[in-house]
């Protein structure tokens, strides 16, 4: 953008040059060979007004030249600008689909993880349930061995000794 601005900048200026040259040319007329010789003096201003002729004609259109090329150089500016425009345009338009399938992919992981989490706060629910249900069944195991034990010793008071299991 630069360069065009330069260039067109540039282009002005000669358009601008250009156009005050061809309105003093156009004001003072454009004087041919032979109003050259009827003008002149002398041999010597004849060759002097058309050397000058000759330089104006070809400062003229060197002139021309460099314009059309400053010209040229605006058009490819343009266009490269255009060019460059479509590839960023198109880098930008692969990069926002980049950016939203990233995104849907952050979603996903994220609504997986709070699965994840739902799944992990529901088993260890289960696992304090079945841990309450051991220590249950333990104290009852507790309950039931000292009961066992208070049987057994009231059977030894009774008896004297405890009945064993002579397998008959």
């Amino acid at each position: 953008e630069e360069e065009l601005e330069a260039a067109l900048e540039k282009e002005e200026n000669q358009k601008e040059s250009m156009i005050v040259h061809i309105r003093l040319m156009y004001e003072n007329g454009t004087p041919s060979i032979v109003d050259l010789l009827l003008q002149s003096k002398s041999m010597g201003d004849f060759l002097n007004k058309a050397d000058y002729a000759e330089r104006v004609a070809s400062y003229d259109q060197t002139v021309w030249q460099n314009y059309k090329m400053v010209r040229e150089y605006v058009e490819l500016c343009k266009e490269d600008l255009e060019l460059e425009k479509e590839i960023l345009d198109e880098t930008k338009a692969g990069v926002e689909v980049e950016q939203q399938n990233l995104e849907e992919l952050i979603e996903q992981k994220h609504r997986d993880i709070i699965a994840y989490e739902t799944d992990i706060n529901n088993k260890e629910k289960v696992i304090r349930e079945y841990e309450a249900d051991i220590k249950a069944q333990e104290e009852e195991i507790r309950m039931l061995e000292a009961a066992v034990a208070e049987e057994r010793k009231k059977l030894i008071a009774s008896n004297g000794s405890v009945l064993k299991y002579d397998g008959g």
